[in-house]
């Protein structure tokens, strides 16, 4: 970092450079949900050390395309930004991934942490009628392989969610039955 800011102004190049680092920045925050995109959860992830540790929930938000026709984008675009609103710093991420209905959060540190922040979120997403399904793991920087890692967590997340369907729509047989 302090090579290149060197070279930089020594090139003549630092005001082009700090320029291109903002639009960078400014690409990897999506404005609309008030979050990191993937290209910035990456970027967050490599300038983090080997070794780094992260607690990590992988959530499917509820609904999402239901409420997106019930109370259009632009209304559920700021319920979600409310529900998971949060400075960034640096031992938290969190961040939009894939279609937009599914969300990462990473916290430094151990699961404890992020079950305080997913309790402040589900808080938050009560008020805002946002509601999600959730797993959690914790994942270190250099020892897992990320995208491998993150898929097996969708895997997870996905069995979850069939498992609870399959359940309730047991549940209703057995009640119409009754």
């Amino acid at each position: 970092e302090k090579l290149r800011e060197w070279l930089g102004r020594f090139s003549g190049y630092h005001q082009q450079i700090k320029q291109l680092e903002k639009e960078i920045d400014e690409l990897s925050w999506d404005a609309s949900f008030g979050m990191y995109n993937s290209a910035g959860l990456r970027r967050k992830i490599k300038e983090c050390p080997d070794g780094a540790e992260f607690a990590m929930a992988f959530l499917d938000l509820d609904c999402l395309h239901h409420l997106n026709e019930v109370y259009g984008y632009h209304d559920v675009n700021n319920r979600i930004k409310n529900s998971f609103h949060y400075e960034p710093v640096d031992d938290k991420i969190i961040n939009r991934i894939f279609s937009g209905d599914e969300i990462l959060v990473l916290v430094k540190g151990g699961i404890d942490k992020l079950h305080h922040l997913l309790t402040r979120i589900q808080r938050q997403g009560i008020q805002n009628k946002i509601s999600f399904q959730s797993t959690i793991r914790q994942w270190r920087k250099g020892r897992d392989n990320f995208d491998q890692f993150l898929s097996e967590m969708g895997r997870e997340l996905l069995n979850l969610k069939k498992t609870r369907v399959k359940i309730s729509r047991e549940v209703n047989i057995s009640l119409a039955s009754a």
